[in-house]
This record gives structure tokens, C-alpha cells and sequence, in this order.
């Protein structure tokens, strides 16, 4: 049988935060110094996006034992919400500096830092994380997108694009983000080539509405009409058979990150 921060724990990692709180609140009740109740309790409210509550309990945690780094960086992105800034980049520094994290974590900690105002050092995290991760595209992608809004050169965000794309190849977001960096550098040639990998053998298994819309105007813009035509039928479809919109797969984490990744690129 589960213990109660065994059950707590089993309902917050499978979404169910409402359960999860009103567990954890149950046994802050009887212990109000229960470190492990309260660092789960922030970990809820920051999934809940109430920050200075969040902030708060994870904090009252730490006086009572060190946190552990998901949680650490929980703090440290729910100091950036509150427009904490410094607090939240010193800290994740910090955290990314000290710690050899997993993929997730090192997406996560950048994610805090370009969110505290800190782009290049989101880049510097993801590409640190390449260098343990070398095959995971998801990591590549982001680098691609903190490179860009870091002012990198060309070629270095070209470079993370075709990584994602060399590591992940059936998924349709890298490579459509890879034709529109082509296409925004003048290379129309090249991006209509990355495009023809999947249009018109694979277009039915593209349901991403932006992704399409992108894609046909990527052909129409190079006269390619035929091409064009085709993915503007497919958007028809998707339009009237769903209501799917561009939740990019390199990540389901639930941010507007990936429709701002796809507007740079």
C-alpha cells in the first residue's frame, strides 16, 4: 500500500493537482513543518501558476532541508514569475553550474532563464546539455531558438535546425522550422528541397493547421504551386475535422515557446 507522500506524489506527477493538494494540506495540517509536504505543495501551485504561494512554500521547505534540484529550479523560475529576475538567473546559474542535469531539467532551467530576460544563457545551458545529450533533438531545437533570439550567427543556428532535424527526422516541426530559416536567409532553393522530403508522400500525416499554412506558403512564394495546392488542402481538412492547432511535439510542455520558435524561424 502507498504511504500518503507515496500517494501525493503518484497524483501530482499524473496531473491531478486538486488530489495531490488536498493530500498534501492534510498532512501540513497535522506538521506544518513537513518539508517534503511543502516542497510538493510548491511544486503544485507552481503547476497551478500561483507563484508567490509557490514561492513561499518552496522556500519554507528549504529552511527545513535542501531541495532537490527540480525543485530548486522550480523556485527559481517562480522568482522570475515574480518578476525577480536576477534572483531567478543567479540561482539557476547556480543550479546548471553545479549539477550534471538530465535533458528535461537543462530544457526546464532554460526556459527559467529566458523567461528571466537571459537568452544566451538559456543557449549556453542547452548547449552544454548537447554535449552530454548529444542525440537529443529536442535540446538542439532550443539551441536553435535561444541562438536566434541571442543574435548567433547563421550558421550556428542552421547548425542546431539540421541536428534536430538529423536526430528527430519524422517530425514535421524541425523540419519546417529548418525550410523557414532557409527560406528567411535567402536559400528558397534549399528550403523547398527540405520540404519535398515530405510533401506530398507524408502531408496526410501532418495535422499541425500552422505547420501546413507555412508550408503552403512557403511553395506559393516559390511558385510552386501544385505543392502549394496540396498542403492548402490538407489545412482544409484539418480545419474541418479538428481542432488542432500548432502543439509542437518537440516539447508538450504546455508553453507558447514552440508558436514563438516557429514565428523566429
Amino acid at each position: 500500500m502507498l504511504t500518503e507522500a507515496e500517494h501525493a506524489q503518484e497524483q501530482y506527477e499524473t496531473g491531478d493537482y486538486a488530489n495531490a493538494m488536498q493530500i498534501v494540506q492534510s498532512a501540513l495540517s497535522r506538521d506544518p513543518d513537513n518539508a517534503a509536504a511543502l516542497t510538493l505543495c510548491g511544486q503544485i501551485l507552481m503547476k497551478q501558476q500561483q507563484y508567490a504561494r509557490a514561492v513561499d512554500a518552496l522556500e519554507r521547505a528549504s529552511l527545513l532541508r535542501p531541495l532537490n534540484v527540480e525543485s530548486s529550479i522550480d523556485l527559481a523560475i517562480g522568482y522570475g514569475s515574480l518578476t525577480r529576475y536576477s534572483l531567478s538567473r543567479d540561482l539557476l546559474l547556480s543550479i546548471t553550474e553545479t549539477h550534471l542535469l538530465d535533458a528535461e531539467l537543462s530544457l526546464k532551467a532554460a526556459e527559467g532563464l529566458l523567461a528571466a530576460g537571459y537568452p544566451r544563457k538559456a543557449f549556453e545551458v542547452c548547449k552544454r546539455a548537447n554535449h552530454r545529450f548529444p542525440t537529443c533533438a529536442e535540446l538542439h531545437y532550443h539551441s536553435a531558438y535561444y541562438a536566434a533570439l541571442s543574435n548567433a550567427p547563421a550558421h550556428v543556428i542552421e547548425t542546431c535546425i539540421r541536428f534536430a532535424v538529423q536526430f528527430s527526422p519524422s517530425n514535421f516541426h524541425y523540419r519546417i522550422g529548418l525550410a523557414s530559416f532557409l527560406s528567411r536567409t535567402g536559400r528558397n532553393c534549399d528550403a523547398v528541397a527540405v520540404l519535398n522530403m515530405v510533401v506530398p508522400t507524408r502531408l496526410p500525416e501532418i495535422t499541425c493547421c500552422c505547420c501546413l499554412k507555412r508550408m503552403a506558403n512557403l511553395f506559393f512564394d516559390n511558385d510552386l504551386l501544385e505543392q502549394a495546392e496540396q498542403c492548402a488542402i490538407q489545412l482544409a481538412k484539418q480545419r474541418l475535422t479538428s481542432n488542432t492547432t500548432c502543439s509542437d511535439s518537440i516539447a508538450q510542455r504546455g508553453s507558447g515557446e514552440q508558436n514563438a520558435l516557429k514565428n523566429l524561424l
